[in-house]
């Protein structure tokens, strides 16, 4: 579809995912607020190109008739004039499904990493989520504290155990440091208290 001079594709995504392209490729062209460049990032750009150049509606039938309302939002992909003339303005349903799956895997191991490092420090999921909306700009209607809950319990992958004992270690560390230097403990005394918190891990 052609804005003006501005040649883009249309992407219908979950609006967790068009924040994460208006926050990471987004773009102000003319005053429109919703445009994307993915081509700082050559395999996304490379995978969506793919998409327009090989068409597949082997599967787009069955897509279309199981609907899809989690993807209700849409944001503009850039193209150039090039490339709207050979490959076209659109992606299959299905090319625009592997994108999709593409884009909210990243969104998942960005969240999961981020919450599962924040819980090593808060041990409360709530003030977790509020932490990771003020770090990367959500909020409850771009990404629902349920759904990212739900995530949570059955997605995280992170071993929060062996974060918990990098994170105490380096505590204890610095803390015997502080020691040390005010002459409270010895040297000695220092690093034999570090070899044992090593042995313990």
């Amino acid at each position: 579809m052609k804005r003006d001079d501005v040649f883009v594709v249309w992407l219908h995504t979950a609006p967790y995912v068009r924040k994460y392209l208006t926050e990471n490729f987004g773009c102000r062209r003319d005053g429109y607020d919703d445009l994307v460049d993915l081509r700082s990032d050559p395999y996304l750009h490379s995978m969506f190109v793919a998409g327009l150049e090989r068409h597949s509606e082997r599967f787009d039938r069955r897509l279309e008739l199981s609907g899809n309302h989690r993807r209700n939002c849409k944001v503009g992909v850039l193209i150039t004039h090039d490339r709207f003339n050979r490959c076209g303005w659109a992606l299959s349903l299905t090319e625009e499904r592997r994108l999709n799956q593409l884009l909210e895997s990243r969104c998942k191991t960005m969240l999961l990493g981020y919450l599962s490092t924040m819980y090593m420090v808060y041990g409360n999921l709530h003030l977790c989520i509020s932490k990771f909306y003020e770090t990367f700009g959500y909020d409850d209607d771009t990404w629902p504290e349920d759904s990212i809950r739900k995530i949570w319990l059955r997605e995280k992958k992170i071993p929060k155990t062996n974060m918990l004992d990098d994170f105490t270690a380096k505590i204890s560390a610095f803390f015997l440091e502080k020691l040390s230097q005010c002459g409270t403990i010895s040297h000695r005394g220092q690093l034999m208290a570090l070899e044992r918190i090593e042995n313990m891990r």
